[in-house]
């Protein structure tokens, strides 16, 4: 669970950048999907993965 502080804060930097507010619920779900997508991609590369693509 990401915590209250840091989705304030999304929301006031998503608020700066973009020139709109977003509702709390909505700064929880592009937090989600952020925190999401990042475990994904920056998980480390195993040896088998690698070997796929060689």
């Amino acid at each position: 669970m990401i915590e209250e502080k840091y989705i304030l804060k999304f929301q006031r930097l998503y608020e700066e950048e973009f020139n709109e507010k977003i509702t709390y619920d909505e700064a929880l779900k592009q937090c989600t999907a952020m925190f999401n997508l990042c475990k994904i991609v920056y998980r480390p590369i195993t040896k088998e993965d690698l070997e796929k693509y060689d």
